[in-house]
């Protein structure tokens, strides 16, 4: 529920983006994204102002980058970094041959679940819902969170058209954060890349990137393993998280 009716709109947009994903066949990954229950108008009882506002299932067991980063002060081992990355990369491919742009790619907003190496993408009010069916014609990300403001490629501040590429952006930019000054040179090289002022210079398919990770990362560790990920308590939270 937004503490200002004025955005209502974005409210909107959370409602709106999920539903346009698969529900079924080759490209179904549900566990990527929040399950919408309902969406409802709320009526103040005092003011009498009325408001979007957006039912989520809740999910158990997940952590925040924001949390991972908190736990892991200089970063987690850049092994356990990856899979969190190439989930993070699998869900975006997902939503964007939907032709949906997450828009708000911040460590907030990546949920991770260390036992079964799970990964959530929450809050998609700042969505591109249908951007390349025409249903937004303008292709722009609606707003931005304030204190994350030089978080975000250029396109989105100078109310530009964004693309796959302007998401795939911040969540590199997230990933490197995450791992503080533990990223090997092969990585910030990668993260480089993707992470370029032009837009038309960055990546643009996520579900490409992926293959191209595990060839560095395969480079520097060897062939892929699963490793248990576990998080240490995380600083001012005293309970099970639940988002």
């Amino acid at each position: 529920m937004p503490r200002d009716p004025a955005d209502g709109d974005l409210i909107e947009r959370e409602a709106v983006a999920p539903r346009q994903l698969p529900k079924d066949g080759p490209r179904r990954f549900p566990p990527y994204v929040p399950r919408p229950v309902e969406t409802l108008l709320h009526r103040d009882p005092v003011t009498g102002v009325r408001r979007r506002a957006n039912v989520i299932a809740r999910l158990k067991g997940f952590y925040s980058l924001a949390e991972v980063r908190a736990a892991h002060p200089d970063g987690p081992d850049p092994r356990d970094a990856a899979w969190m990355r190439r989930r993070l990369l699998v869900a975006l491919g997902f939503a964007h041959r939907a032709g949906v742009l997450h828009g708000a790619v911040l460590p907030e907003h990546v949920l991770i679940h260390p036992g079964p190496h799970g990964l959530v993408l929450i809050d998609w009010c700042r969505s591109v819902p249908g951007c390349y069916a025409g249903t937004d014609p303008s292709g722009r990300v609606p707003a931005m969170v304030d204190r994350y403001a030089d978080w975000y490629p250029d396109e989105v501040p100078g109310r530009r058209r964004a693309g796959p590429a302007t998401d795939i952006s911040m969540a590199t930019r997230c990933m490197t954060h995450l791992m503080a000054d533990k990223a090997p040179t092969a990585l910030r090289r990668f993260a480089r890349g993707c992470t370029l002022p032009a837009q038309s210079r960055r990546p643009d398919d996520a579900w490409r990137l992926p293959a191209e990770l595990d060839e560095v990362l395969e480079r520097l560790y060897g062939p892929r393993r699963f490793r248990p990920f576990r998080m240490p308590p995380v600083p001012g939270r005293t309970a099970t998280p639940e988002h």
